[in-house]
């Protein structure tokens, strides 16, 4: 039995490199047919050396006649997610999947089902989920009609929560449903709600852009040395409201690796210079500041 991989919610997928170029291709060739040619070119993109980890798999091709299963935990305490369909249905199951995709209006109910219906069908040895979710950028590309990859991430608002992502295939592929196998609105709402948080996570990055952007234009003439800059620009990259605390002595003697005397020096300056303010109601050795941007 070949089962798909052991999945740690805890960890990212270190092919994820990988998966640039098939999500520059779906993002920007959007209008481009979906085909058995192209899908193969995707994961022999994913799978370069042939091997998934230390294993090797087929590559640009369907999988062997192995069942296949979706399996969490660790050994001695699997727990089987999903059997996929077999090996002699799948050039069928594909065909009808590809005449779909290819003839159904582009919306986002479209890439919620198309993300779901591949996993289903779970056509290759390994890669399924990140071709699933090429496949539905690949939608949503062309719902916006876009000449420049997108500015958000469902695969990186997937990957900050794949718990819940294996949680909503369990409760859409049967196992939990046994009764309405086919009832998948839940799964919508869920892809739907992943959406969102990608739109809000690229929302939010554009922000910090602008934000910094805007400091250092501001900044530009100020003769600020390595170590402030250095502080600076960590503060402005994380984002001054997830910077808890704010910055203070001892947090700027961590960044810099540098001493009391200097990081106090340097914290003067910064705030003579307007580059930092004091938070309102802290004192003495509890002195914390935050970044000024107006």
């Amino acid at each position: 039995m070949f089962t798909l991989q052991i999945i740690n919610e805890l960890k990212t997928d270190p092919k994820t490199d990988y998966l640039i170029d098939i999500l520059v291709d779906a993002n920007t060739n959007y209008n481009q047919s979906l085909n058995l040619e192209r899908l193969f070119g995707w994961h022999n993109a994913l799978f370069p050396t042939g091997y998934s980890g230390f294993v090797k798999i087929n590559v640009a091709k369907f999988r062997g006649s192995e069942p296949m299963e979706v399996v969490s935990g660790g050994i001695g305490r699997e727990r089987v997610h999903y059997k996929a369909p077999p090996r002699e249905r799948l050039e069928n199951e594909v065909q009808l999947f590809l005449e779909w995709f290819n003839s159904e209006e582009d919306t986002l109910v479209k890439a919620a089902i198309a993300h779901l219906w591949f996993v289903v069908i779970h056509p290759f040895d390994d890669g399924n989920g990140r071709i699933s979710r090429a496949i539905a950028d690949l939608v949503l590309s062309k719902i916006e009609q876009s000449k420049i990859s997108k500015l958000y991430s469902m695969s990186s608002a997937i990957n900050k929560n794949k718990k819940s992502y294996y949680e909503i295939l369990d409760a859409t592929t049967g196992f939990k449903r046994k009764d309405s196998p086919l009832e998948i609105t839940a799964w919508i709402q869920w892809f739907l709600e992943t959406l969102l948080i990608a739109l809000d996570d690229a929302r939010k990055s554009l922000r910090y852009i602008l934000e910094k952007t805007g400091f250092w234009d501001k900044h530009r003439d100020d003769e600020l040395n390595s170590r402030q800059v250095k502080v600076l620009n960590k503060i402005l990259d994380k984002g001054i409201e997830n910077y808890e605390g704010g910055l203070n002595n001892r947090k700027y003697i961590a960044i810099t690796k540098t001493s009391s005397a200097t990081a106090t020096r340097d914290l003067k300056d910064l705030l003579n210079k307007g580059c930092i303010k004091q938070i309102e109601g802290t004192i003495g050795k509890s002195t914390s500041y935050i970044v000024k941007l107006n």
